[in-house]
């Protein structure tokens, strides 16, 4: 392994802040948009749409115009930034924006404006929505008219002409800045431009929204309208983004390159760069992103090696490939004789020709089936310029010297192009250098991104690769810095509900993602100062991130104090103490009653085992939720439903003891046998049957919790 491994960097795919460091030509742009909103903007409400793909410089557009806006020679207007994508899957966006904008408004000078939105917020965040409401905003053109809204919240349009009019009549200006957009679901999307529209639609705010136009259009489609109609009406400025300046993606490219590379490389001396780079690497540049992750993908490959043992030029050609045509790459890596040809060992020179410069023969035809001319023509150079074999097919080149190749390292020597795959692992499994470079980062947001695409590869055998992941950490958590932990365990908070999804879908057995995340989280926390342990997952839980992990997580712990007619751990082996314990258990409660409280509590992957973790620590208050949600029959049956009646495999998901404390087993059987079940859809209809049949089961001293009961029905 070559030295640079040791001070080996990759480069971060952030944003940048400050016009001075300025690439790729955004300075001036956002400068004029900036002057736009200073000077231009009328008082009442504006909505500017940034335009631009994923990965071509949006925030850092949005940092631009937020700095020139906070330089400005005149009084700067105030600026808030919100992010919806860190608020993602928690239902209140609304809330949380306005919670933003009261804090940016700081104190003193907006002291009862700060405290109207709160309540503002507040009040919102206890409107109902649901699939009736949502589907008729979306026959009005996303409006968010009464059936919206709770029609008790009187005081609602009070409160936002009272906030619209402190707003109208205040001398300065405010700037909401919204980045990331595009990363949310649809109805995310369709929930952020009800807020510009509808809900915070006040006097004296422009809003500078950053999206992916085409992703943004498509999720309002998805709500039966027309998207292109609906952000031609609600957008008063669109803005496309500039097409970044090619030589400045390609700058990146090359400056993260020679930094990994070092002060003697020297690409002028390879006869191959400059047409693997001209006609091939360049050609894929298009974004800064796609510049990023290329440079970061070569520069994890070359801190493996030894410089002497590859041929740099084939390196970059062949990571080239890995991360743009990946199924090509694995074409190369697992059938190796089709591009290598013959061994060549010490043959003398060939010198070999093909009248037919356009000839392509049928061995290498459907590498190229379905890509456009853009992906074909760059494929084509980067083929022929590491395998000479193809070369000779697609162009009709010479092949020189073939007996030079393993001195000089190539690809393309049967002897010497295994090394270059020492970093590929079959498709069903990950590296250790992946393992190792994962557990290294201290960027929460970066661990969370990595494991989120390898929860989106699924394997042969239906697990992901972030079960892979997680199976093999246990193996390094003695390798992971203390203070890294705090990061992964924030990361695998984050993803808890996907990865357990994941277990859902593919009906994964033991040990799933459920269980390794349990383990694994305890493992880092046992490496964790005592004093120090309530802390981390406090933080960790008031971040809100994976409420089903929280309460898995607290019910071990709990577990080890004797909760839950567990067996106490002798007391040095409990991983909290009595006080901290409480405090964590104190924290989820708080977070499953503000869930509940949200109308959110049913809509989770698991809500038995969080209702009942609820229940069983704070039984007063889970009660009076539930007799609040069973008061109608809708509301009954979406409880039973989603909290008891388990279809897969058929059965009650909890003892009927349990579910007689709880529900009341009499008095809900006779609440149900009064339905008219010709009013019931399929789901419906199968909670009664299964909920009256598994109560004569019982009856007749069978248990319904058990598999296999409901076979016959």
């Amino acid at each position: 392994m070559t030295d640079q491994s040791e001070q080996f960097s990759l480069a971060a795919d952030d944003a940048l802040e400050e016009p001075v460091n300025d690439q790729l030509g955004y300075d001036d742009f956002a400068s004029h948009i900036a002057e736009v909103i200073q000077r231009k903007t009328p008082e009442d409400e504006f909505i500017i749409g940034i335009y631009g793909d994923w990965g071509s410089g949006k925030s850092t557009v949005l940092n631009f115009i937020e700095y020139y806006l906070e330089n400005q020679t005149d009084e700067s207007p105030l600026t808030v930034r919100f992010n919806p994508w860190w608020f993602s899957g928690q239902h209140d966006l609304f809330e949380k924006y306005l919670q933003e904008l009261a804090s940016a408004l700081g104190e003193d000078r907006f002291d009862e404006l700060r405290e109207k939105l709160a309540t503002y917020a507040k009040t919102l965040s206890k409107t109902p929505t649901g699939p009736i409401a949502e589907a008729k905003a979306a026959q009005k053109g996303l409006e968010i008219g009464g059936e919206l809204l709770d029609p008790e919240a009187s005081d609602l349009g009070t409160l936002k002409e009272d906030i619209s009019s402190e707003l109208a009549s205040s001398d300065k200006p405010i700037v909401v800045l919204i980045d990331d957009i595009d990363r949310l679901t649809n109805d995310e999307i369709q929930q952020m431009f009800r807020l510009a529209k509808s809900v915070a639609d006040f006097p004296n705010i422009t809003y500078v929204l950053g999206f992916d136009y085409d992703i943004v259009a498509e999720a309002l489609d998805d709500e039966g309208m027309n998207g292109d109609d609906y952000l031609k009406k609600i957008v008063q400025l669109p803005v496309n983004l500039p097409e970044p300046q090619k030589h400045a993606i390609q700058d990146i490219f090359l400056t993260n390159i020679e930094e990994a590379l070092g002060p003697d490389w020297e690409p002028h001396l390879e006869e191959r760069w400059t047409d693997v780079f001209q006609n091939g690497i360049r050609l894929l540049l298009d974004t800064p992103r796609a510049a990023v992750r290329l440079s970061n993908a070569i520069k994890i490959s070359y801190s493996m090696f030894d410089p002497d043992e590859i041929n740099v030029t084939d390196l970059v050609g062949i990571e080239t490939l890995r991360v743009f045509y990946p199924d090509v790459y694995e074409k190369i890596r697992t059938q190796p004789d089709r591009f290598i040809g013959i061994d060549y060992g010490n043959s003398p020179a060939l010198s070999m020709h093909y009248d037919d410069e356009d000839e392509e023969t049928e061995e290498y035809a459907e590498l190229f089936s379905n890509r456009s001319a853009s992906e074909e023509s760059p494929l084509k150079t980067l083929l022929g310029n590491l395998f000479p074999k193809c070369g000779e097919e697609f162009e009709g080149s010479f092949l020189r010297e073939p007996d030079t190749y393993r001195k000089r390292r190539r690809i393309c020597h049967s002897e010497i192009y295994r090394l270059y795959f020492q970093l590929a692992v079959p498709q069903e499994g990950i590296s250790v250098r992946t393992i190792k470079q994962l557990i290294q980062t201290d960027d929460p947001e970066a661990f969370y991104d990595q494991l989120t695409d390898l929860a989106e590869e699924t394997t042969s055998s239906g697990r992901t690769k972030a079960h892979i992941f997680l199976s093999h950490l246990s193996e390094y958590t003695e390798d992971i810095g203390t203070d890294h932990i705090p990061v992964l365990i924030e990361g695998l908070f984050r993803i808890s509900d996907k990865l357990l999804e994941a277990d859902r879908e593919n009906d994964i057995p033991a040990p799933n993602n459920r269980y390794l995340l349990n383990q694994l989280i305890q493992e880092m926390l046992r490496r964790v100062d005592q004093d120090q342990r309530d802390d981390l997952l406090i933080g960790v839980i008031d971040s809100e991130y994976g409420l089903y992990l929280q309460q898995e997580i607290t019910t071990s712990l709990s577990k080890q104090h004797g909760f839950f007619d567990s067996e106490a751990f002798p007391t040095d082996d409990r991983l909290l103490t009595e006080d901290q314990l409480e405090a964590v258990q104190d924290s989820v409660i708080d977070n499953i009653a503000n869930t509940a409280e949200s109308n959110d509590l049913l809509q989770l992957q698991r809500p038995y085992s969080v209702f009942a973790f609820w229940y069983d620590l704070s039984q007063e208050d889970a009660s009076e939720w539930l007799e609040s949600t069973t008061s109608d029959t809708d509301g009954l049956l979406q409880c039973l439903n989603r909290i008891l009646i388990d279809q897969d495999p058929p059965r009650w998901k909890a003892d009927p003891e349990w579910v007689d404390d709880v529900f009341g087993l009499d008095n809900t059987v006779d609440r149900l046998e009064e339905i008219d079940t010709e009013t019931l859809d399929e789901d419906q209809e199968t909670t009664v049957t299964m909920f009256l049949k598994g109560k004569e089961f019982f009856d007749q001293g069978g248990n319904p919790h058990r598999p296999g009961t409901f076979d016959s029905v």
